[in-house]
């Protein structure tokens, strides 16, 4: 079991922890979709961990893979980073667009309403702006082997999917089906 002596533990986050631990976890299976620099590895994770991190890590405590459900919700996401770094993204440069094939047996589903409200989550939480809460909670989560949670994407283009790729082990099996290049 991964390490639960985390800083969550204490303080705010303590009855969250206690509770994630034992949150219903369901299992996916289906296709997902990742946008990234046409030089960069579409399973590569390894971004995450650079600067600040993501919505769901915090860039030091562990690594996220981040797909979307469809092409126009990763899309979305491509348009929505560029515009909060000021960077006009049209022609800017190719793109490559990942088709991933996942089946994971341990995710936790928050955009399931019966989840949020067993966590005493609200899904406005999930999408703010501020990472803070987010991290913490993708933090807690990755300690406690979940291999992935599925979230509310931020532009409201479907839902995300955020893999733990360590905690990724057994039955589960994450797969680049196929892969090239696109403009966005």
């Amino acid at each position: 079991m991964g390490d639960t002596s985390i800083s969550s533990k204490k303080g705010k986050y303590k009855d969250l922890f206690k509770r994630i631990k034992k949150v219903p976890l369901k299992s996916i299976k289906g296709t997902f979709y990742r946008i990234t620099a046409k030089d960069h590895k579409i399973l590569d994770d390894s971004g995450s961990i650079e600067g600040s991190g993501g919505r769901y890590n915090n860039g030091k405590s562990h690594r996220a893979l981040y797909l979307g459900e469809s092409i126009n919700s990763c899309k979305s996401e491509i348009k929505r980073h560029a515009k909060d770094l000021l960077i006009k993204i049209e022609g800017f440069r190719p793109f490559s667009l990942g088709k991933v094939e996942i089946s994971l047996v341990k995710v936790l589903d928050l955009t399931d309403e019966n989840i949020l409200n067993y966590l005493k989550i609200k899904r406005e939480d999930l999408i703010k702006s501020d990472y803070t809460f987010t991290q913490k909670l993708g933090e807690i989560a990755h300690n406690v082997e979940i291999e992935a949670i599925k979230v509310p994407s931020v532009t409201s283009e479907g839902n995300n999917l955020v893999i733990f790729k360590e905690n990724a082990r057994g039955k589960s099996n994450i797969e680049l089906k196929e892969k090239r290049t696109i403009k966005i």
